[in-house]
């Protein structure tokens, strides 16, 4: 399952995957040459997809940029709405990008506490801190004061920065919208992906289409015991 061979993948029909025009945009390209060649692509993954985590971070943590972000400001949002300009932010080892808003990235710069911060706004998009900082602690995008204790996953949760629509010609999808990688949902995966069941009990053996949507970075494997994360 490392092949999405569906249209969505690729920005505006440019053939090129959105985390590849995010790079662009910056001008930075590890190789030096300034282009891509647009071939059979993998499709981003993170390295440790299937760790467990919390379902969202304590007040007292403290949060930062992760050293390998590279940041350009005043830059056209990718993802959402048109014709808004905003800081982007890339992570090229884990190939994702997202626009904030400049106060956020200012405030992440210097580190903050999830209770300063409170909320959080990407894409557009205001989401609440805690929750959202553990989606971007998994692409890379921060570092925290404090790690995870290792724990078996007892639940799982969508995504905050998962988004399910519907494709003309195609159907249900899912999109991440960090990387921009969009997966067709089955019969069997829309019902992982119901609205009313944001935080839903693992049975006994981890289903192969919960793995996948894990592992494509849409579905979140949170740790037994306690689900926010105070040490």
């Amino acid at each position: 399952m490392n092949a999405d061979p569906i249209r969505p993948n690729f920005y505006q029909g440019t053939g090129g995957y959105a985390w590849q025009l995010a790079e662009y945009l910056q001008g930075v390209r590890a190789d030096g040459n300034g282009s891509y060649t647009l071939s059979k692509s993998r499709p981003p993954e993170l390295r440790n997809p299937l760790a467990t985590c919390p379902e969202f971070l304590a007040p007292d943590r403290r949060v930062r940029w992760s050293k390998s972000v590279r940041i350009t400001r005043n830059t056209p949002q990718l993802i959402g709405a048109r014709g808004i300009r905003s800081s982007l932010v890339v992570v090229e080892n884990t190939q994702t990008f997202a626009g904030f808003r400049h106060e956020d990235v200012q405030a992440l710069a210097q580190g903050t506490t999830i209770d300063a911060l409170r909320s959080l706004e990407i894409n557009g998009v205001v989401h609440e801190a805690g929750t959202l900082l553990i989606a971007l602690y998994r692409h890379g995008f921060i570092e925290t004061d404090r790690t995870f204790p290792k724990s078996p996953a007892l639940r799982y949760m969508i995504e905050p920065t998962c988004i399910v629509a519907d494709a003309p010609g195609i159907g249900r999808v899912a999109i991440n919208q960090l990387n921009g990688r969009t997966i067709r949902l089955s019969e069997a995966s829309q019902d992982i992906f119901s609205a009313g069941k944001p935080l839903s009990e693992i049975p006994e053996s981890l289903h192969p289409n919960i793995v996948h949507f894990v592992k494509a970075d849409m579905l979140r494997l949170i740790s037994g015991g306690n689900t926010c994360a105070h040490d």
